[in-house]
């Protein structure tokens, strides 16, 4: 919806038939539950699991999301066909940080994923393979 305010276009039928397809469209974005539970069973505590997971799933989200998004422009200057267009463009870009930022944190909530007690936190920003190596 936001996407057609900011450009005047109407919400009929082409966007209607724009968010069924946004439906399909987004459905991918659930492999990164699936990949949680294969690094769970990888062994991977839960909470590296869901830092992993999103961490791999990250690059084949954003470039798809991009590539959809760059696929509707022409279809943007088309009278018919351009609200439906803005349905996808806006749509793909806020699923897809929705997946990468509260997908991940609502899986933590929901199934109380803490960071271990064996894990303290590192705020350093050397890597770990540079610490306690002298030059």
């Amino acid at each position: 919806m936001p996407a057609l305010l900011a450009f005047g276009k109407p919400f009929g039928f082409t966007a209607i038939l724009g968010l069924i397809g946004l439906a399909g469209i987004l459905m991918r974005n659930t492999l990164m539950v699936d990949q949680i539970r294969h690094d769970l069973d990888a062994g991977l505590s839960p909470y590296d699991a869901v830092i992993e997971s999103t961490v791999r799933r990250a690059r084949p989200v954003i470039l798809t999301a991009a590539a959809a998004m760059l696929a509707f422009i022409p279809l943007t200057h088309s009278s018919f066909w351009g609200p439906l267009a803005y349905v996808l463009i806006g749509g793909v870009g806020v699923g897809t940080l929705l997946t990468l930022l509260f997908l991940p944190a609502l899986y933590s909530l929901w199934f109380k994923v803490k960071r271990s007690d064996a894990q303290p936190a590192d705020d350093s920003p050397i890597p770990s393979s540079f610490k306690g190596t002298s030059t």
